[in-house]
C-alpha cells in the first residue's frame, strides 16, 4: 500500500498517512468515528511535539493542579496550517491562562492569551507551528480547557 505505480518515492509520516487515508474516506464518501485511535494530549504530559493533522489537546482530566507551567508545540508539514477549535474553556479569570504562539515556542508572536470561562473563538497559525503555553497559580483551578487541532494546507517538497 505504501508505493503507486508510476509515482516517486516519497517518505510519508504518519500523520500524512492518516490524512491521506481521511481524505480518501472523505472521497469516498465514508465517514468514520475511529475517537479510540484519535489522538489525545496532556498539555503537562510526556509528548511536547506533535507532528500529527488531527488530535485534542486538553489539560488532562477534572481539575487541573495548581501551579502549573506546561508546552506544547504543534509542528505540521511544510505549506500548512494549524487551527485550534475550543470544545470547553474555563481557567481562574486573570490567574491562569492558556497561550498560544504563531510558531514554534513562546518567543513567536503570540495569538491569543486565554482566561476566564468563555469559550475561545478557532484559532489559526500563520504557519506550519504553533506553541500552546498553559499557566496556572497556586491556588483555585478549574475546570481546564479542551481542544481540537486540525491541520491544512498543501505539502511543499522541495526537489
Amino acid at each position: 500500500a505504501q508505493a503507486m505505480a508510476g509515482v516517486q518515492a516519497v517518505a510519508i509520516t504518519p500523520a500524512q498517512a492518516a490524512q491521506a487515508a481521511h481524505a480518501a474516506d472523505a472521497a469516498t464518501g465514508c465517514s468514520s468515528n475511529d475517537g479510540a485511535t484519535a489522538l489525545e494530549l496532556d498539555i503537562c504530559g510526556e509528548i511536547t511535539t506533535v507532528s500529527d493533522c488531527d488530535g485534542t489537546i486538553s489539560d488532562g482530566f477534572g481539575p487541573y493542579a495548581n501551579s502549573l507551567d506546561c508546552g506544547l508545540r504543534l509542528e505540521g508539514f511544510i505549506g500548512s496550517t494549524y487551527t485550534l477549535t475550543f470544545e470547553e474553556f474555563e481557567t481562574e479569570q486573570g490567574n491562569d491562562f492558556l497561550s498560544v504562539y504563531d510558531g514554534d515556542s513562546d518567543q513567536a508572536p503570540r495569538l491569543a492569551q486565554l482566561s476566564g470561562k468563555a469559550i475561545p473563538t478557532p484559532i489559526v497559525s500563520t504557519g506550519r507551528a504553533m506553541f500552546l503555553r498553559f499557566t496556572s497559580n497556586d491556588n483555585a483551578a478549574a475546570v481546564g480547557f479542551r481542544a481540537t487541532f486540525h491541520c491544512a494546507g498543501t505539502l511543499v517538497e522541495y526537489e
